[in-house]
């Protein structure tokens, strides 16, 4: 049932701070090393972090997190939010032009890990807390490249902790869980949000996008939930891939953060038929994720090749108006970081009630379950014909030997467009004439992309996805 309620900012500030303080008594860390970080180290750091923090900072500022990504970034992160202080999660392999936007955007202070002295004996904890309303801004960019930053409150994040602590009732103690995910990228607080509801185990991954190291960790650490993009398991899930490991410790794996492909569907109940397989959706601006469906690989599960994204959480509420997905409840964003305007096109009043505008285009099945066939903003002209990439992509998936694709629109010398699909097939020897003449038996000639290139990877942004803005870049290149 859609729940709405409310928490007032200083019931949000003490509930964050106890359950991380309780937590941090006896959290259970490995560093990305592998190598076991004892809760009193743990708990000793976070305080030297934490008196350092309330020291600096006060009401109002922000600051900066740009820290190897390793425990004592994730240190560092629950120490503001235990006090209050609104943090900007940075990258170390982030240009310094990238990190020089965000500071002037946000007038944030950077932190890095050699202002902290770690082997200082100021480690008495502190109950001073900071009463700042944002807990976090995630920046993301859109087409342009230019970094917006999202402002997501206390309140916001603290109801998808009570949903994560509620839904998964089978995830306890004993469970071990793989931060694959950058801290900059909002999906990594599905790990910190395990880690403080259910006490599990949280390894700091340092695969690198290598899926080869992935599996040795998954393997090597006997992980048993994995939260992460679908394009690392497009990448395991290869015949020439999956044998080389033993993964079977597996439990719960959460695939989020893009759309999840068919195939991989699939693929999943081929290869790891036991385990608890979860697509997750949600924008950046609805914090984290704001929908989940538990697969029980079923047709109703599938629809024109789109799989489902379940039902929104107990305290989000969907509507479909001229096909394209609003989202209503307690984790919607406060609104883009000094951009007043951006914020009034994307949140809007809908019968006194605010709804984030997605550009999402869904339809909801007989079932109750949702599924996304598209972006408002991925339709685009071919010779006249209205024509949406997703729905390029979904057609090339049907093809049994093509392991991923993303197609792109390359505008022409009339002001139409170019269709250019790049594709990851699992036959080493495919030739393009033979996927050409293989679409025309299944899709509209108009629909085929007028080139497809083979690859055997994506360029990826920073949240891990495919960065088409690149794919155009490299075409666009090769002219």
């Amino acid at each position: 049932m859609y729940n709405n309620k409310k928490f007032s900012r200083g019931v949000v500030l003490m509930k964050l701070h106890k359950i991380i303080e309780e937590r941090l008594a006896t959290i259970k860390l490995n560093d990305k090393s592998g190598n076991p970080i004892e809760p009193e180290q743990s708990f000793r750091e976070y305080c030297i972090i934490k008196n350092m923090l309330l020291s600096e900072f006060g009401n109002g500022d922000i600051v900066g997190i740009k820290f190897d990504k390793d425990y004592k970034y994730l240190l560092t992160l629950l120490a503001c939010m235990s006090i209050g202080l609104t943090y900007i999660p940075l990258s170390n392999k982030w240009p310094d032009e990238r990190i020089e936007q965000i500071r002037t955007l946000s007038g944030c202070r950077v932190l890095t890990e050699e202002m902290f002295d770690f082997h200082s004996s100021n480690d008495s904890i502190s109950n001073k807390v900071i009463m700042n309303e944002t807990l976090y801004i995630i920046f993301t960019s859109g087409s342009t490249g230019a970094p917006k930053g999202v402002k997501i409150s206390r309140g916001a994040y603290l109801d998808f902790l009570l949903w994560s602590n509620d839904y998964f009732i089978g995830i306890t103690e004993d469970d071990r869980a793989l931060l694959t995910t950058d801290f900059t990228f909002d999906i990594s607080l599905v790990d910190v949000s395990l880690l403080l509801s259910k006490n599990i185990r949280l390894y700091m991954s340092n695969f690198n996008n290598n899926v080869f190291k992935l599996l040795y960790e998954l393997e090597s650490y006997k992980i048993t939930i994995h939260s992460t993009v679908p394009y690392n398991y497009s990448m395991i899930m290869h015949e020439d891939v999956f044998p080389k490991a033993d993964i079977s410790s597996l439990k719960h794996i959460m695939i989020g953060g893009a759309r999840f492909p068919n195939n991989l569907y699939a693929n999943f109940k081929k290869y790891l038929p036991t385990a608890n397989i979860y697509n997750f959706y949600g924008p950046t601006e609805a914090t984290i994720y704001c929908s989940i469906h538990k697969f029980n690989y079923t047709k109703s599960e599938v629809y024109n090749n789109n799989v489902t994204i379940g039902r929104p959480f107990y305290n989000n509420r969907f509507t479909i108006i001229a096909d394209e997905l609003y989202i209503a409840g307690t984790q919607l964003m406060s609104g883009y970081l000094n951009d007043e305007l951006k914020t009034s096109q994307v949140l809007i009043d809908i019968e006194g009630t605010m709804h984030y505008k997605t550009g999402d285009v869904v339809f909801k099945s007989e079932e109750g379950n949702y599924f996304i066939v598209g972006r408002k903003d991925d339709t685009v002209k071919v010779t006249g014909y209205r024509v949406n990439l997703s729905d390029i992509d979904s057609y090339i998936l049907q093809l049994e030997y093509i392991n991923n694709v993303a197609t792109v629109a390359i505008e022409n010398s009339v002001s139409e467009n170019d269709l250019v699909s790049y594709i990851i097939s699992d036959d080493s020897k495919v030739e393009v004439k033979k996927i050409k003449r293989d679409l025309k038996e299944i899709m509209p000639e108009y629909q085929i992309p007028k080139f497809i290139k083979i690859v055997e990877s994506f360029p990826l942004n920073n949240s891990g996805k495919i960065c088409k803005l690149t794919l155009k870049k490299i075409f666009q290149s090769e002219k």
